[in-house]
């Protein structure tokens, strides 16, 4: 087996695999950039409230 060709020319599986990981751990950080959002925004909203 030549494991040179195997890098240079991966198989469609490990493509797949890859893209289906790298999409889920954008989803997964997007998802977690909106939560972060109300809190963010929760946050700024107390500090106007309570600088009055």
């Amino acid at each position: 087996m030549d494991c040179s060709g195997a890098i240079a020319h991966p198989p469609k599986e490990l493509w797949q695999t890859l893209e289906w990981c790298v999409t889920l751990l954008t989803l997964r950080g997007l998802r977690q950039c909106f939560s972060w959002i109300p809190f963010v925004g929760y946050t700024a909203l107390y500090r106007i409230a309570h600088s009055k």
